[in-house]
């Protein structure tokens, strides 16, 4: 919870900051009018959507009429540096062969801005989320025999945030609720087992929090 109230103050903190140019005259900030913005967000190499995943994003938002615009994101799920820690430090694992990670996201929002007189996207706004990962674990000798585990990710929910795009830059804010469905897979090659023993860690509510940045077009 401490996470979401930091989250909170960091968009009004934001918007505090930011909020001045809205008020601006649209020549003094020098404002283009964009319909597409591309985003991206370098910390998610850190934890991406699927434990030990690292997440390498690219988000495309576009305007679909004033007010409102659709954002596509795809993303390349990789292994983890904290994953990688963890081996380097297990001393019982200093003979045994290094786990590799691959996998994909894909994600999708419809927003609906608010309190915005430039009709394009700026401001707070409000929008349905859907986002769906995969990615498989294994080693590189099993893995190229057809031995993995296999991770599928689905989270769906409503987010809110704030975005603030001055000059061609952009810093979208975002926090919401939502759900998420998890299966895992032991896969060999002539057979595919679920593991259930994950759902004691994978808890099924989803919390929404982060933020990107991006360059408008």
């Amino acid at each position: 919870m401490k996470k979401i109230g930091h989250v909170v103050i960091f968009i009004f903190i934001h918007q505090a900051i930011f909020g001045q140019y809205a008020a601006l005259p649209k020549d003094s900030l020098q404002q283009p009018v964009s319909n597409t913005i591309l985003k991206t967000n370098p910390l998610a190499v850190l934890w991406g959507p699927i434990p030990f995943t690292a997440e390498y994003r690219l988000v495309y938002e576009t305007l679909i009429m004033p007010k409102q615009s659709l954002l596509i994101g795809g993303s390349y799920l990789g292994k983890s540096i904290f994953l990688t820690t963890l081996e380097e430090l297990d001393t019982t694992m200093q003979y045994q062969p290094k786990s590799l990670m691959s996998g994909f996201r894909v994600q999708l929002e419809y927003r609906f801005y608010f309190n915005n007189k430039r009709g394009y996207q700026w401001g707070y706004y409000m929008a349905p989320h859907i986002s769906y990962s995969r990615a498989k674990l294994y080693t590189d000798y099993y893995g190229k025999q057809g031995y993995y585990s296999d991770f599928r990710y689905l989270d769906y929910g409503i987010i809110a945030g704030n975005q603030t795009v001055i000059y061609h830059s952009a810093l979208d804010l975002w926090i919401g609720l939502g759900t998420k469905k998890h299966w895992v897979y032991w896969v060999q090659p002539n057979k595919i087992e679920p593991q259930d023993d994950f759902d004691i860690i994978i808890p099924y509510l989803k919390i929404y929090f982060g933020f990107n940045f991006g360059i408008s077009q």
